[in-house]
């Protein structure tokens, strides 16, 4: 028998027991008992399974990649500049700067 079968017969006769003190500890059910502990065991691996966080992402960059640019920069300059023709420190006809 393997160790993996094993810790799950164990897992499976400690649920039973379980199971089986809660109903009251009736003579005679003990396949009852011992099927029911095992589809509620599987179930719970199940949904291990199912539940399982996403993995996590890489954050080093692929070779060829370009970094995304992010956009709050230039959000950020605006507001000083709409702060500044509202003070009346700029030039009305500022003409725009060449790239």
């Amino acid at each position: 028998m393997t160790q993996a079968h094993t810790s799950d017969d164990a897992a499976i006769r400690e649920q039973a027991y379980l199971l089986w003190e809660k109903e009251g500890r009736p003579a005679g059910r003990e396949m009852e008992f011992w099927t029911r502990a095992q589809v509620a065991l599987a179930g719970n691996e199940q949904l291990k399974h199912l539940t399982k966080p996403a993995p996590k992402r890489n954050k080093a960059v692929v070779a060829g990649e370009d970094k995304p640019k992010a956009a709050a920069s230039k959000v950020k300059t605006a507001p000083a500049k709409a702060a500044k023709a509202k003070a009346g420190t700029g030039d009305a006809k500022a003409k725009p700067k060449k790239k």
